[in-house]
């Protein structure tokens, strides 16, 4: 199964992928850098600076910059990771930017409810610009 996240919420799109994998399919999301963010820019950069600067970098906790990063630890906040079932249901979602030659050509959904135009207020980030913010590519 293949999801598109192209002007999605984040996390509508993580809870839609945990879903299906816990159904027995396969998942990959794609397009993850054209996700979205709901908030201000200046809440949502100082959100993700603060998980960046807290910690240490012996020990962590070790984020991520790049765009399928980000969703990815998205997905695994919303599965129990730890456990083997968790481990085994995040091993079945793959997340990428952009569409891979692989799944170019194949039909993909979209999370129900997920669209940007479903936010109430019109303060969103893409996480392309997040990316960007944190030093990623």
């Amino acid at each position: 199964m293949i999801i598109d996240a192209t002007d999605a919420v984040l996390g509508r799109v993580a809870a839609f992928a945990v879903i299906r994998a816990k159904q027995g399919n396969d998942v990959s999301v794609i397009n993850c850098e054209k996700a979205v963010i709901s908030g201000s820019k200046s809440y949502v950069y100082a959100k993700y600076d603060h998980r960046m600067n807290m910690g240490t970098p012996r020990h962590g906790p070790f984020l991520s910059r790049s765009p399928e990063r980000i969703m990815k630890r998205a997905i695994r906040g919303m599965l129990e990771h730890k456990k083997a079932s968790g481990k085994e249901l995040l091993s079945r979602i793959k997340c990428y930017s952009g569409v891979p030659d692989a799944l170019r050509g194949q039909k993909a959904e979209r999370a129900p409810k997920s669209d940007i135009s479903k936010i109430p207020n019109t303060r969103f980030v893409r996480v392309s610009a997040l990316s960007n913010h944190l030093g990623g590519q």
